[in-house]
């Protein structure tokens, strides 16, 4: 009986030693293995797993807990799940990443260009455009409508052919200035009666229409000035006295109702010395003030002849441009070709044929 119970006891120990083994965490089994080697009785043997788990003591304590208890079926289920998980994981690893990157670069794009809409962009041209003007200190006058076709001054709007063939010119010579960014403009001749000051007036006119210019008509044939009598003016002070410093520009500029972009700037009377006036400082600084002082401003200078006086040759230095006027059956060839010898340090943007014998161009 006695032995029975120690066997009992025995076994009952040996069951309790084997399941505290089974539960403990490999480093603890490896430790506690050790003291039980010692402990056992020589000739006691290790059971196979506790061998290995003995014998491999060593690198299990540098591999990862988990790889040493987990049995090959879990590690075939991790593996499936993350095989199952892995696409939706790069999927959202590379939108978080194309996010980052998008969040970066978003800032530094402009938003009013991807956004602005059609009609702010046309709003910005049509601020371009010049509207109506309130003339305020300029002088307004009312031209007789019998006076100015009585001298030849056409309705700009109107059908005819003169009508036609100055909105024509007024083109050419709008192209040939914005080509150059010109914007002063002088009309001459080679000779008297050419009809200049009719052209000057009438492409003065012309330019006007075109809604993205004034025009300033300036009367400088100080030998002779007409166009204050063809527009039916009254000037109480002009060009003439403007260049004697005995007047201010606002008291000589008057504005012809009807024609809403156009101001004009007469002479009063003729000058003496009218070449060194126009050759002097004085008309320096006027030229610059006019051409300076409205950047949209268009200037046209009607000149004396060039055969006639030395006014023009002495003028034309100041104005970027010239347009020569003839006169069919009036106009000489020599003089034509002089006139153009003397003007060869001036841009010519083109010449005007006056009074020509087939009606429908015939416009002076």
């Amino acid at each position: 009986m006695e032995r029975i119970r120690r066997a009992l006891d025995l076994a009952r120990e040996e069951r309790a030693r084997h399941f505290a083994a089974t539960v403990e965490a490999p480093e603890a089994c490896e430790a506690t293995t050790g003291r039980e080697e010692r402990a056992r009785p020589e000739g006691a043997t290790l059971e196979p797993s506790k061998a290995f788990e003995a014998a491999t003591g060593r690198e299990e304590r540098a591999r990862p807990v988990a790889a040493t208890v987990e049995p090959p079926g879990a590690h075939k289920v991790v593996t499936m799940r993350e095989e199952r998980v892995r696409p939706a994981i790069n999927t959202v690893e590379a939108s978080q990443a194309f996010e980052a990157t998008t969040a970066r670069v978003e800032p530094a794009r402009p938003v009013a260009a991807t956004v602005e809409p059609l009609p702010a962009f046309e709003a910005k041209t049509v601020t371009n455009v010049l509207t109506r003007i309130q003339y305020t200190k300029t002088k307004t006058f009312s031209p007789s409508a019998a006076l100015l076709e009585s001298n030849r001054i056409v309705d700009a709007s109107g059908s005819s052919a003169a009508a036609s063939a100055f909105r024509m010119l007024r083109t050419q010579v709008l192209q040939r200035m914005k080509e150059h960014h010109w914007r002063s403009l002088a009309v001459l001749s080679p000779s008297s009666d050419d009809g200049k000051t009719t052209t000057a007036i009438n492409l003065a006119i012309n330019l006007s229409n075109d809604h993205h210019h004034t025009v300033l008509l300036v009367e400088f044939d100080l030998k002779r000035p007409t166009i204050a009598d063809k527009l039916g003016i009254v000037p109480e002070m002009g060009a003439d006295d403007l260049l004697r410093g005995n007047a201010g520009v606002e008291d000589c500029l008057y504005h012809p109702e009807g024609f809403d972009r156009l101001v004009v700037l007469p002479a009063r009377a003729a000058m003496d010395n009218s070449s060194e006036t126009l050759a002097g400082p004085r008309c320096r600084e006027l030229v610059a003030e006019l051409r300076d002082r409205y950047p949209d401003r268009l200037l046209v200078f009607d000149l004396p002849p060039v055969l006639g006086a030395d006014d023009a040759l002495a003028f034309t230095p100041l104005v970027e441009c010239a347009l020569v006027v003839v006169a069919e059956g009036s106009t000489r060839r020599e003089d034509l070709l002089r006139c153009m010898e003397l003007l060869r340090k001036t841009p010519i943007v083109g010449t005007v044929l006056n009074r020509a014998s087939d009606s429908a161009s015939a416009y002076g």
